[in-house]
């Protein structure tokens, strides 16, 4: 993600809230700690979302992947599903990947730029 924060410009946007800073808290003034562990909560929970976010075509493929597979364990018993499960899964994970990597990085540029014009000091 080094590359997209680069070449999208969103690395002067950490830079701006920095020098911005001052002005919300002047230097030789305490930091404001009333509301340190609601903003990290509330950090933590958009980081979570936006994961989850671009991680969703995986994770409802993988779901679907494995109660197939366990279908076709419960048919065919005597077969290792493990070993014919595994390459399919190797292979339809890398084939996800290219069909979706546009999307997910387009995704993530836009939820870590709306976090990052939020940060205190940009206003």
């Amino acid at each position: 993600m080094p590359v997209v924060i680069l070449s999208t410009g969103l690395y002067q946007l950490p830079l701006r809230a920095l020098a911005g800073l001052y002005q919300v808290i002047p230097a030789g003034h305490l930091l404001p700690v009333g509301d340190s562990a609601q903003l990290v909560v509330q950090a933590v929970g958009t980081v979570f979302s936006l994961a989850l976010r671009v991680a969703s075509p995986f994770i409802v493929a993988a779901v679907a992947w494995h109660v197939a597979m366990g279908q076709i364990a419960r048919v065919m018993s005597r077969v290792q599903i493990y070993f014919v499960m595994m390459p399919g899964q190797i292979l339809g994970g890398l084939a996800l990947l290219v069909i979706v990597a546009g999307t997910m990085i387009e995704a993530w540029r836009q939820g870590a730029g709306t976090w990052l014009a939020g940060l205190p000091g940009l206003g």
